[in-house]
């Protein structure tokens, strides 16, 4: 009998008793529940009652929820964490082992006061300083985001050091190879055999269409992508984002379509909103001709496994794991980020080099073959289990 806990920031709804969590983090439960005999959740519920966020059906009967009570600010997680705390610790003798998804505002409480009752492992899926020299906030609270995010990264390092750790990008990697004392990368995928969409090329008809999946705002490279578009007007190209911004004061969505409209691009940058993982989200990777992620900084985007399987051509920025997985003109064109010339030259290549945009249509497909979330969940409790016997 083998249980594992598991905790993230994400949250849950419960509804008709379906436990409903976000699509990118659901099918990584449901692949871990898979392969464990028991898997408890430790997480928030969600009290907006208009939050799209949480529609994802867990699927797995051997999942337990244990709720840490409602969802709370990042700063109340980060300096207020004992009440939430002791509601792990109560459960943790009747545990095997414990993931711990980061970064994430309670990890390094919870691995404080767990260490010594189960073994417990970092997941490290990301890196929150790496956002903060873009971040669109008013400058008071830009000041406390920077002061809480600092704080935070001291109290992770605490946590990572000399503890056996999973990371999810080769950047992870290199960034805690001297904290910790052992690290396994695990790829983060949603990809199942029904993600898999084999074509030998795009780009047949008129319009041509791009695609972008993820988070909106600038960071991801979405105004160099529209500069990008209006150099391009000989050819009949159109934008789709499927995705979603964070709420705030500032909205990306209309200075993207004021950035498109100024570029006499406005009908042609469509917003889709956020689609579920499966196959709502995958019926736009179908429909697409080019993939495009020029982001300024990332792990490494699942999304771009996503696109791969479905045969698309990808254009990506060499930051973060990118290049430590994809090579240029192999799997992906890889372009320096935050400029618009080289983006304009890929996008002109893919659509103009019918033989390179087929071979990395073929390359692409391959190589996401291996990257499944049963063979990376096997990969990741393999590990875990060896750990726990050292």
């Amino acid at each position: 009998m083998f249980r594992l806990g598991f905790h993230y920031h994400s949250n849950f709804t419960h509804i008709n008793n379906q436990i409903k969590v976000p699509g990118y983090i659901g099918v990584f439960i449901d692949s871990l529940a898979e392969q464990v005999d028991e898997l408890v959740l430790f997480l928030e519920e969600q009290t907006d009652v208009n939050s799209k966020e949480e529609d994802y059906v867990l699927s797995r009967s051997n999942i337990t929820l244990i709720s840490l009570g409602d969802k709370s600010t990042f700063y109340h997680r980060l300096l207020k964490p004992r009440e939430k705390v002791s509601i792990v610790l109560k459960h943790a003798d009747k545990l095997d082992a414990f993931l711990l998804r980061a970064p994430s505002p309670l990890a390094p409480h919870l691995f404080k006061k767990l260490k010594t009752k189960v073994p417990i492992y970092p997941m490290l899926v990301g890196n929150y300083v790496k956002g903060l020299k873009d971040l669109q906030q008013p400058f008071i609270r830009k000041i406390a985001i920077i002061v809480l995010t600092y704080y935070y990264q001291w109290l992770h390092n605490n946590m990572v050091r000399s503890s056996n750790i999973f990371v999810n990008s080769g950047e992870l990697l290199e960034e805690n190879k001297n904290l910790a004392k052992h690290i396994t990368l695990v790829k983060t995928t949603t990809l199942s055999k029904e993600s898999f969409y084999a074509r030998e090329d795009t780009c047949q008809n008129s319009p041509i269409k791009l695609l972008f999946t993820g988070r909106i705002n600038f960071q991801k490279g979405l105004r160099e992508l529209v500069d990008a578009m209006s150099q391009l007007k000989s050819y009949p190209l159109e934008l789709h984002i499927v995705g979603w911004e964070e709420k705030g004061i500032f909205s990306y969505v209309d200075a993207l379509k004021q950035l498109a409209n100024e570029k006499g691009l406005g009908d042609k940058l469509f917003f889709h909103g956020k689609k579920q993982i499966g196959h709502e989200l995958n019926a736009y990777y179908k429909q697409a001709d080019i993939y495009v992620i020029p982001s300024y900084h990332e792990g490494f985007p699942r999304t771009i496994w996503e696109a791969l399987a479905h045969s698309l051509p990808v254009v990506a920025t060499t930051v973060g794991s990118i290049p430590f997985y994809l090579k240029n003109r192999e799997q992906a064109l890889l372009i320096p980020p935050q400029q618009v010339q080289p983006l304009v030259t890929a996008l002109k290549e893919l659509i103009t080099n019918a033989t390179l945009r087929q071979h990395l249509i073929t390359q692409g497909y391959e190589f996401t073959q291996e990257i499944t979330l049963d063979k990376q969940a096997q990969l990741l409790i393999n590990q875990l289990k060896k750990y726990n016997l050292e």
